[in-house]
């Protein structure tokens, strides 16, 4: 049945692979409790039999987000069964998530990202040094996805009309904007990538060894840029993002564009960083970035 559900997940839904491989974790942990302290399958399992297990969980201290994501799972793959008719009744239909206190994102604020750029001695002076701050430059002023960043290709870059197309999500085309600065940056890069890569490459962003970038190895950078600006806060790709936003949100842009320019699904995923509005969101669009106030027509 697990299986059965990953391949729907993987071919039908077109999940990420990291959103799957989550969702398999939690459903055969689910299962290892229900069959060894129980004696029951997923078939034959009862609603208080999936109460238990939220409240093992708890016990193993494992925080409300957490067990809200594993409920997720379970009721994502009790949905599936139901309606491919692998079972006859959905246990997790009753289970309830957890409250959760919400947690606001943390950010790195304009200025401080200007003195780390202006700050000597932190990048290096060669090309990687260069493609180190245009990985950084590129996250923190468009608000791009970690994925999305590894997977920008040459020809996704348009410096005539200052954006760039990303995939995000779902395979969802968005485009983003460049600041000026951004722009003569990406310029002179691109010059000097045609001149240190002999060979033809379609993306944008490769590692010191010109291979494709991953995940780590982004995380690696930012967390270590990162750390010349703070050492207690959080130094990952997805609170650039955060940063991104939080600046858009204080420019008074409308929080539409901003879900928009974001890639979310749904806008309650975008009203987070309401946290740092002004008191009143304007009506009309003024959509400055957080580096160089390009507007977006």
């Amino acid at each position: 049945m697990i299986d059965a559900f990953q391949n729907y997940l993987s071919i039908e839904k077109n999940v990420s692979k990291h959103t799957i491989e989550s969702y398999i974790y939690d459903l055969n942990q689910c299962l290892h409790f229900l069959e060894s302290e129980l004696e029951v399958s997923f078939c034959n399992a009862k609603i208080k039999e999936l109460r238990y297990w939220v409240v093992f969980l708890s016990k193993q201290d494992y925080s409300p987000r957490s067990i809200n994501r594993k409920i997720a799972a379970l009721k994502s793959f009790y949905k599936f069964a139901m309606q491919t008719n692998l079972v006859n009744n959905n246990p997790s239909i009753a289970i309830k998530s957890l409250k959760t206190e919400k947690k606001l994102p943390e950010f790195y604020s304009a200025n401080e990202f200007e003195h780390l750029f202006k700050k000597e001695g932190v990048f290096n002076s060669d090309f990687l040094g260069r493609r180190d701050q245009l990985i950084l430059l590129t996250l923190f002023s468009t608000g791009i996805r970690q994925s999305e960043l590894i997977n920008i290709k040459v020809n996704d870059v348009d410096l005539i009309r200052k954006q760039i197309k990303v995939l995000g999500k779902r395979n969802k085309e968005r485009f983003v904007y460049v600041t000026e600065e951004m722009r003569d940056l990406l310029i002179n890069y691109m010059l000097e990538m045609k001149q240190v890569h002999p060979f033809e490459n379609t993306l944008l962003f490769l590692t010191d060894k010109q291979n494709k970038m991953y995940p780590k190895f982004v995380y690696r950078k930012v967390n270590y840029y990162l750390s010349f600006i703070s050492k207690g806060r959080q130094k990952s790709p997805h609170v650039l993002r955060h940063s991104f936003a939080t600046e858009l949100m204080n420019n008074e842009v409308e929080i539409n564009s901003i879900k928009e320019v974001l890639g979310h699904a749904s806008l309650s995923a975008t009203e987070i960083y309401t946290h740092n509005s002004k008191e009143r969101m304007i009506k009309e669009y003024k959509s400055y970035h957080p580096r160089g106030g390009y507007k977006i027509e």
